[in-house]
């Protein structure tokens, strides 16, 4: 599959394979929405992409994953894998305009407030200071999502709709113009093994391996796809949304209480506006 290498560095830290893979997918959450429906509030809408550019923090979804315009308290995310609380709040950040040059401009972002001391695992942030802009001429892809149409589990087992088992699919880059892709080889799922549709790759990650520098690098966000082929974002893009943050000021951090004191199986921040 990969490399030659049994190191790679990540987020500035030189680490084994598998401990570069584990924090890899931790940048990767699940993305939920209040549905409003009495015996099924949540239901999950793709996935989104941890990030810190410049010293604040974010989360990168697509546009047509909110379903309520720009209200922030719409989406809950689960920030790590072993906290059972949903979080939401914050400010969203969008283009100015539908469209970035000639292609949709189907990205927003979630400024995040949340002071992290009281979850039991930190979330994991990618840090923009440490993306290699250089893409390698046949450099492998992965995309890390949380597909909401997996069909099959170990063959037996039907789950239509669960949007809670984080895939990462392997590939290389695409050479048809326009948006990067990432045409995919044989699904590599690191939690069950499955098959079926990927919907829900919609605000995944893109990381390429570059295999001279033995670096993994953020590439870009998913916006579209099929079976086979996953169309993203140049990392440029997330970068250029952030910035707009910094047209205002950083948002007030808001605690999160330990789980034994909290009452609520969703945190809201106490204050949200949108940019």
């Amino acid at each position: 599959m990969l490399i030659g290498s049994r190191y790679i560095a990540f987020n500035g830290l030189f680490l084994p394979l598998e401990e570069t893979f584990c924090r890899v997918r931790q940048t990767a959450v699940s993305i939920h929405f209040a549905t409003g429906v009495e015996n099924w509030p949540i239901a999950n809408a793709g996935t989104g992409f941890l990030y810190q550019f410049c010293g604040r923090r974010f989360c990168i979804l697509t546009r047509h994953q909110l379903i309520n315009g720009f209200d922030p308290g719409q989406i809950a995310i689960k920030l790590t894998s072993d906290e059972r609380r949903l979080f939401s709040g914050g400010r969203i950040v969008s283009f100015p305009s539908a469209y970035h040059g000639s292609e949709e401009a189907d990205l927003v972002a979630l400024e995040l407030p949340w002071a992290y001391q009281n979850l039991i695992t930190a979330p994991i942030f990618y840090d923009a200071s440490t993306a290699d802009c250089v893409m390698q001429r046949g450099e492998q892809l992965c995309a890390i999502g949380f597909p909401s149409g997996l069909t099959e589990i170990y063959g037996d087992e039907e789950c239509e709709g669960i949007g809670t088992s984080q895939v990462m699919t392997w590939g290389v880059r695409g050479t048809d113009g326009g948006l990067p892709s990432l045409c995919m080889s044989e699904s590599r799922v690191m939690r069950p093994r499955c098959k079926g549709d990927f919907d829900g790759f919609s605000g995944a990650p893109v990381y390429g391996v570059n295999s001279h520098t033995r670096k993994m690098t953020f590439r870009g966000i998913v916006i579209r796809g099929g079976r086979d082929t996953l169309y993203f974002t140049p990392h440029e893009w997330v970068d250029f949304l952030c910035e707009k943050a910094f047209s205002e000021p950083p948002l007030d951090p808001v605690a999160i209480l330990p789980r034994h004191a909290s009452q609520s199986d969703c945190s809201k921040s106490a204050s949200s506006s949108d940019a």
